[in-house]
């Protein structure tokens, strides 16, 4: 599945104040319950997705360049809920969580393009959710 659609205009702000970070093939840039660090903008390379607790709701997803990773856990200060691991020698923009709310803070138009982002994430899932035959109950 593609990552979902960024607008050039976060991206160039994501790449403006973050610190670039090049991650080697099957390097786990998080896990599902570590502490939330920050963002990271995908802008070469491929990232494996996934959640091990219940791939049913999620899956398995293979994000590419101009995918930002980490977003509900950065926002909502959660651990992460997926695992991140990069299946194709990466470079990413890594922002802070504190740089990344006051980014937000600041720049209206970025804030409603962070909630177009998550509002698809969720439709993503649903439409996911949905596609998975359902198991049968035995009676």
């Amino acid at each position: 599945m593609p990552g979902l659609r960024v607008l050039p205009e976060l991206k160039d702000r994501l790449a403006e104040v973050g610190v670039v970070v090049v991650k080697n093939k099957g390097t786990v840039l998080f896990r599902v319950g570590d502490e939330v660090t920050g963002v990271f903008l995908l802008q070469k390379g491929e990232i494996q997705l996934r959640n091990a607790c219940d791939e049913r709701v999620y899956g398995n997803r293979i994000v590419s360049a101009g995918a930002v990773i980490g977003l509900p856990a950065t926002l909502s200060g959660r651990p992460y809920s997926l695992t991140a691991e990069v299946t194709k020698d990466a470079r990413l923009a890594f922002v802070p969580r504190e740089v990344m709310v006051r980014l937000l803070k600041d720049n209206p138009n970025l804030s409603l393009e962070v909630m177009r982002l998550l509002s698809e994430e969720i439709n993503v899932m649903r439409a996911a959710k949905l596609a998975k035959p359902r198991e049968a109950s035995a009676n």
